[in-house]
């Protein structure tokens, strides 16, 4: 009788293997449903939108998520009673960051975006869910070398298709705008629609964005480094190691990603470090290979006239400036507007049949010159600010004034008395004057400071239950849409549906309390792998698989001080949490290990 052959395979990888080899490539065409920010002010109403990169990444996420949850119930369930102590204990900020996100989406401003996502965000509920399980879903299902063997192969594939696509898309060939890829990337009605995708030709890979070609170099990077080194199958490892390396280097350069650059040198200082001993032991082969590194980067920059370093302490040590307007009110009874150092007050008087508007300085009254369109106020130190004001209709005033060259357009409804200020796009709004921590310094780290300046003090609004999954932006517009500083920055169009930083994502969307919670999870698990790697050789090769689990974690929480999280990166960011927490505890036992 013939015998089969068993297959000495860990079916439980499979959705490890997924995450790390196959989501990061997925790209398909989805046209959102409805137009985009639709009923919101502050959005241009009726624009219809299409995503490629990051919806059909989250729902792969979310469906593999659903069977994540179900097989770690499992092997909780089947736990004893002291184990499932032990394991709440090193996990319990997890169970938090997951009801924080459960409550959040249950008291969201916007449920559907909680629960389906938003555009160009794309990390609703479940998503959310996926990453808070699939550090338990790991330290389960991944069990020896050989698993561990599966994921760097895993690795190693999608980062040489991802090398392959930045190489092409660097030489000026993206396939995503090609004739032929539609039949992959778009079903048989988009094909209609949709004559062709309309990209750049940057290299941005499968990302969508070149910021996040850095983090997923800086957080790969490492273990793919490490493996090099390992002692079994030196051949195979050491050939597609080196090749996934280069590979990876090579998207970072093309990429141009400034955060990567910079958390990829911040991550090399912290490696020699923690490997002390072996760096001064060789300290006559490190000393003038970093001294030449430096040199040839500072001849290279003063070739290019400097053009890096002065860019590069702009974005970390931009000049403060200040602005002639710096913020209107329409909220209350009249319009303030903070003009030069002053508050200018305007409102209708609605006593009489005419349009009559008063104007006041430091609660003054200005006078005003001129008729009809020609009029004016005049300010305390002689500057006139020219103004017209005009009816509507029987109940709707209006008004414009002109100040800091740009005409200002207001309404006024007799019914409500209320004043709104007509936006870009035509919209009646209210204009709020932000509270920005960080005035004047708007442009730190490339244009950031505006959104980090407004994000935290928003903070305070979302101490237990977050505004909801995907609802940064509609928390940012209940917050006051400043149309002041977006016309004193040139960027009166852009909606900021992201704070460019994954820790103040998580303290709006889902609560300061699944922030701390999460913070809490990141420095357990940092803690605990400095006490087995610090300043200690790494002689295993588990050792050095946890080792650079650890620097990939910290490369990607570097990267996130500037960046968010999105389906692109964070999944594969959650897993290697839990390989390095899986790793750290069989170097923690056989370090212990009764001999």
């Amino acid at each position: 009788m013939k015998r089969t052959r068993k297959i000495d395979f860990n079916l439980g990888l499979i959705p490890i293997l997924l995450i790390f080899g196959i989501v990061p490539l997925i790209t398909y065409t989805y046209t959102y449903p409805e137009a985009i920010f639709s009923g919101y002010a502050w959005f241009k109403q009726g624009g219809f939108a299409t995503d490629y990169f990051l919806h059909t990444k989250s729902v792969w996420i979310s469906v593999i998520g659903v069977v994540m949850v179900f097989e770690t119930v499992i092997c909780i369930l089947k736990l004893g009673k002291e184990e499932k102590i032990k394991l709440f204990k090193r996990m319990w900020p997890m169970a938090v960051y997951f009801l924080c996100v459960l409550f959040s989406t249950i008291f969201a401003l916007n449920k559907s975006y909680a629960i389906s996502g938003c555009f160009d965000q794309c990390e609703p509920m479940l998503v959310l869910m996926t990453y808070s399980v699939a550090t338990f879903y790991v330290m389960f299902f991944v069990k020896n070398e050989k698993d561990f063997r599966y994921i760097l192969y895993a690795i190693y594939f999608c980062s040489f298709v991802i090398g392959l696509i930045a190489f092409l898309q660097y030489k000026g060939v993206n396939i995503f705008a090609a004739d032929w890829m539609r039949f992959f990337i778009m079903n048989a009605q988009q094909r209609k629609v949709l004559d062709k995708v309309s990209v750049d030709c940057i290299p941005y890979a499968t990302f969508g964005n070149t910021n996040y070609v850095g983090p997923y170099v800086c957080t790969m990077l490492p273990i793919v480094v490490t493996s090099f080194f390992l002692q079994t199958d030196k051949k195979v490892l050491k050939i597609l190691s080196s090749l996934s390396a280069l590979s990876m280097i090579f998207s970072l350069i093309v990429s141009k990603s400034k955060t990567g650059f910079i958390i990829l040198a911040a991550i090399i200082v912290v490696t020699m470090i923690f490997r002390g001993k072996a760096v001064f032991k060789r300290i006559y082969i490190v000393a003038p290979v970093v001294v030449t590194g430096i040199v040839l980067i500072v001849l290279f920059d003063r070739s290019k006239n400097f053009y890096y370093s002065s860019n590069l302490k702009q974005v970390i040590f931009p000049l403060q400036k200040e602005y002639a307007l710096t913020g209107i009110d329409t909220t209350g009874d009249c319009i303030k507007a903070y003009y030069k150092g002053r508050e200018l007050t305007f409102k209708f008087d609605t006593s009489t049949q005419k349009v009559c508007v008063e104007a006041y300085e430091d609660a003054k009254p200005l006078l005003f010159e001129g008729v009809g369109d020609n009029t004016c106020v005049t300010l305390s130190d002689g500057e006139q600010l020219p103004m017209h004001a005009y009816r509507n209709s029987e109940n709707d005033f209006g008004m414009d004034i002109l100040m800091a060259a740009h005409k200002w357009d207001f309404n006024y409804d007799i019914l409500t008395q209320n004043y709104t200020f007509i936006n870009v796009h035509g919209n009646k709004d209210e204009c709020i004057v932000w509270d920005n921590v960080l005035s004047g310094y708007e442009q730190l780290a490339n244009g950031r400071g505006i959104v980090w300046g407004t994000a935290i003090p928003m903070l305070r609004k979302f101490i237990l239950v977050g505004a909801g999954p995907d609802n940064f932006p509609v928390a940012l517009a209940q917050n006051g849409t400043d149309y002041v500083l977006k016309y004193n920055l040139g960027i009166i169009n852009i909606v900021y549906t992201r704070p460019h930083n994954y820790f103040l994502q998580m303290g709006v969307n889902t609560g300061v309390l699944s922030m701390v919670a999460t913070i809490v999870f990141f420095a357990m698990y940092l803690v605990d792998s400095c006490k087995l790697y610090f300043w200690k050789k790494p002689d295993s090769d588990y050792k050095k698989l946890g080792f650079g689990c650890l620097i990939g974690v910290i490369g990607f929480l570097g990267c996130s001080l500037t960046n968010d999280s999105l389906p692109v990166t964070s999944p594969m960011f959650w897993c290697i949490l839990g390989l390095g927490m899986t790793l750290n505890k069989t170097v923690f036992i056989d370090k212990y290990a009764v001999k």
